[in-house]
Formats: C-alpha cells, sequence, structure tokens
C-alpha cells in the first residue's frame, strides 16, 4: 500500500500538469476562432472589443486607476524607507560593533531585495503602459487562477496574429479574473512573449 501511495502520488501530479497544458493550449486558439469567419456568409463576426482596440489610433489613451495611484504611493513609500534603512545599514556595515557582521550582512540582503522588489514594480508598470499605448492586440482566456499568501496570479492565454499561442502569469490586481474569462491582451509586435493583460492591470484604455 505505501509503495502504491509512493507510485501514485507523482503520476498524478505529471497526469494534472498534462492536462492542464492541454488545457492552455486549449483555450489558446479559442480566440482565433471564434473571431474567425462566420460559418454562414463567411463574413468576419463583428466583434465591438476588437473593433474598438484595433481600430483606436496609436498611441492609445491609458489612465492609472484610483488603486493603481494607491499602489504607487504606497510601493513608492516603501522604496524610500528601503533606501533609507539600507543606507543606515550600509554605514553600519563600513564600521560594524564586535559580533554584530552577520546581523547587518543579512539585514543589507533583506532590504535591497526589498528595493528591488519595489524597483521591479515601478518597471513592469512602465512595461504595461507602453503595451497598452501602443502594443498589438488580441483577445485571450484565463486559464489557471492560483491564490497565494501575496495575492492571486492568473495564467492567461492568446494567439498572436502570427497564429502563434503565447501564456503569461501575471499578478491579477483586480482579484475577479477566473478560469475560462476573457482578457484583452496587449503585446508587442516584434516579441510577442512580452504582453500584458488589462482586466489584470492598473492601467484603463479609453
Amino acid at each position: 500500500m505505501i509503495g502504491v501511495a509512493f507510485l501514485w502520488l507523482p503520476a498524478s501530479l505529471a497526469l494534472l500538469g498534462q492536462y492542464r497544458l492541454s488545457q492552455i493550449k486549449r483555450i489558446a486558439t479559442r480566440p482565433a476562432q471564434t473571431t474567425g469567419p462566420s460559418a454562414s456568409g463567411g463574413q468576419p463576426k463583428s466583434n465591438f472589443e476588437l473593433d474598438r482596440f484595433c481600430l483606436t489610433p496609436r498611441p492609445r489613451r491609458v489612465k492609472m486607476s484610483w488603486l493603481g495611484h494607491l499602489y504607487v504611493v504606497g510601493v513608492g513609500g516603501a522604496t524610500v524607507l528601503g533606501l533609507w534603512l539600507l543606507s543606515i545599514m550600509v554605514r553600519a556595515l563600513l564600521h560594524p560593533s564586535p559580533g554584530a557582521t552577520l546581523k547587518l550582512v543579512f539585514g543589507v540582503v533583506v532590504y535591497c531585495g526589498w528595493c528591488w522588489t519595489c524597483f521591479a514594480f515601478f518597471r513592469n508598470r512602465i512595461r504595461e503602459r507602453n503595451l497598452f499605448v501602443n502594443g498589438e492586440f488580441a483577445m485571450g482566456t484565463v486559464a489557471i487562477r492560483t491564490e497565494g499568501s501575496q495575492g492571486a496570479h492568473i495564467v492567461y492565454a492568446f494567439q498572436a496574429a502570427s497564429g502563434r499561442a503565447f501564456q503569461n502569469r501575471v499578478f491579477d490586481f483586480s482579484k475577479k479574473q477566473f478560469e475560462q474569462m476573457p482578457v484583452h491582451v496587449f503585446y508587442d509586435a516584434v516579441d510577442p512573449s512580452q504582453n500584458a493583460a488589462l482586466e489584470t492591470s492598473l492601467y484603463r484604455v479609453s
């Protein structure tokens, strides 16, 4: 019985992984099928969202939501605090007291990670805004949603104009996206792996 349990657990995880990959591939090809020619007349189906984002002149008008402004203020304050504490620890590390060197090194590493996380937040917001302003547009679908201690993450899949399927894992700031829900994806025409979903972001496109 113990041997069967040890064999069944890895096998079940492998089967679950294969099932999720098949779901992602199936979902990635769905947007192209839903926007393709209709079976009756052979004409493309009218899609208001596709017309809205595809025909809107670029650069598009993008603004940050009120929640985004709160995040910017909070993360900005955390960045300033982290840099201040880091500067104190670096000065103390240059003239360490006996027995405190290890603690100071640990503190410097922790606050370096803290500051890097804050900088990464602003870098990702700038990258997302550039994609919303000038990126190509495609309809995507949420494939997987996971809950963690820091919030919800989703994996969405979409198909670029080249016909190739892509997927991306992002933090869901809205906390409202679940499996099989549609998302509006903006991607780099040269490198579609650089993409962002509008519903999970802190921006709004008008």
